[in-house]
């Protein structure tokens, strides 16, 4: 039985081969290993040796030299004895012209064997010596992630705009009596889907147009399109793609036009998913979430971290760091819902739910690895109140608000530093 192989009219698969078709392959191996011979005896420079040996194959009584490329060549085709190799080199006709550098020489006898016996009696084992080493339980590796696993939650909710407050409380004097439907066209950034997976994608194309400097050619649309329908978010390009033409357009900054303040095309320098590894002698969650709670929206409201004591190391990827005019920030994009309306991005209901979610630690762990990045590459001419801004905390739903979605973190110096001193052992 013969079936072709796809994509292949030269090939067969053949489950029950001829005599002939044995032949035909046999006669194919012969041709490769002649070739790769020919390889081997033209690429040497200064000497070159080759072993060959009476090797038989299967039931054969003579050894099957001949079937190998060097036997081939100077055996012929037909079963002889191996004893006839230096005769057929003799008459080689390219040995009159190598003379004395050609030759043969038998392999030596092996060398004597000594079978292996067990001796009567095995010796005793030594005694085992005691191990004063020890392992360090502590050590570990954390990222914001780990902090905030666990945590416990706050049954503060976000406080809502006063007209939707006041619409609530009419509701609720006549509850039998439904509001009348006020269907509102949604912008794409609010219309778009909600949840981790969306948030990841959005991630992943803000993260594709970093690496091309946010640069809008000709060909962009054509690509992010192309991007949506490898995800099977066809549906979703025309939405999407508008969106990211939005958040390209607005300026990074907040409503006290704090930030870079120009579109992320115009910054200077972008480096997209900076990785960064801290050692941490120590690390004090409790202690951690008391310098956040009295040094960022001290009368904000926030879950506890979990009792951990970390120590190792501290690692992270910072979705974006920027440079603008010789200063530096952290950018972290996040896809979370607010609201229905761009009025629901203002910068009191983003730092309620920055606080919320604990992007407060994250924040302070992006900056301190930003600050230690740039006090090592700068050196004596690092001013940390110059160059280090801060960090950006981009809720890209709000990109059409007044604040842009933007959330600024000043660098708080005090947390920085004591969290610095915390990485190094000392105290705070």
């Amino acid at each position: 039985m013969q079936r072709a192989l796809p994509d292949s009219a030269d090939k067969q698969w053949d489950l029950n081969p001829s005599d002939e078709t044995k032949a035909a392959e046999d006669h194919e191996r012969l041709r490769e290993e002649l070739r790769l011979l020919y390889v081997g005896l033209t690429r040497a420079r200064h000497a070159l040796w080759l072993g060959f040996a009476p090797l038989r194959h299967q039931n054969s009584k003579l050894p099957q030299g001949h079937r190998s490329a060097l036997g081939r060549l100077l055996l012929g085709p037909e079963e002889v004895d191996v004893r006839a190799l230096e005769a057929a080199v003799d008459d080689w006709p390219g040995r009159r012209t190598l003379g004395a550098a050609l030759r043969i020489e038998p392999a030596q006898d092996p060398a004597p064997l000594t079978r292996w016996a067990a001796a009567e009696a095995p010796p005793a084992l030594a005694p085992s010596r005691p191990y004063a080493g020890g392992f360090d339980t502590r050590w570990g590796v954390a990222s914001f992630s780990s902090l905030v696993r666990a945590m416990g939650t706050h049954s503060a909710a976000l406080t809502p705009l006063p007209r939707q407050a006041a619409e609530d409380e009419a509701l609720a004097d006549a509850p039998d009596v439904p509001p009348p439907p006020t269907p509102v066209a949604l912008a794409p950034w609010h219309r778009f889907e909600r949840g981790a997976l969306a948030g990841n994608f959005l991630h992943e194309q803000l993260e594709w147009l970093a690496h091309h400097h946010f640069a809008w050619g000709p060909g962009t649309d054509v690509a992010l399109r192309q991007r949506f329908e490898r995800a099977g978010r066809s549906a979703q390009a025309d939405d999407g793609v508008a969106w990211l033409q939005a958040l390209l357009a607005a300026p990074l900054c907040d409503e006290a036009a704090q930030g870079p303040g120009v579109p992320a095309p115009a910054l200077q320098r972008v480096m997209a998913e900076m990785e960064f590894w801290l050692p941490a002698a120590q690390l004090d969650a409790p202690e951690v979430h008391r310098l956040c709670q009295t040094q960022l929206w001290p009368d904000l409201p926030r879950p506890a971290l979990p009792q951990r004591q970390l120590h190792g190391l501290v690692m992270g990827f910072a979705d974006l760091v920027v440079e603008h005019e010789g200063r530096f920030w952290v950018l972290d994009y996040k896809s979370n819902h607010l609201g229905s309306q761009d009025a629901a991005y203002t910068p009191e209901r983003m730092a309620q739910a920055f606080v919320e979610a604990r992007y407060d630690v994250q924040a302070v762990l992006y900056l301190l690895a930003l600050h230690r990045l740039l006090r090592s590459r700068l050196g004596a001419a690092y001013q940390p109140e110059q160059h280090l801004g801060g960090a950006l905390y981009w809720f890209i739903r709000g990109v059409a608000a007044p604040s842009h979605g933007v959330l600024t973190v000043p660098t708080p110096w005090p947390l920085l530093h004591a969290l610095d001193a915390m990485l190094e052992g000392q105290p705070c």
